[in-house]
């Protein structure tokens, strides 16, 4: 009988630690992912800041060309 529940008590560790370990590579992958995410997001965010900066310089120097003098 003892041998019986330290079998299946194994059996039940082992399969705890392995839903463990797979939940933690799947939060890793979570957390891999949100980074590069966040890395894009970032990149997207100086595009569009350069961007709004060259539109800014193009409308002063058209204002600058149509000015009355």
């Amino acid at each position: 009988m003892s041998e019986t529940v330290t079998m299946w008590f194994i059996v039940l560790m082992l399969f705890v630690s392995f839903v463990l370990l797979a939940n933690i590579i799947t939060m890793a992958r979570h957390i891999m992912v949100m980074r590069l995410m966040t890395i894009a997001l970032h990149g997207f965010i100086d595009q569009q800041r350069v961007l709004n900066d060259w539109v800014l310089e193009e409308e002063r120097n058209s204002l600058v060309r149509t000015a009355p003098e």
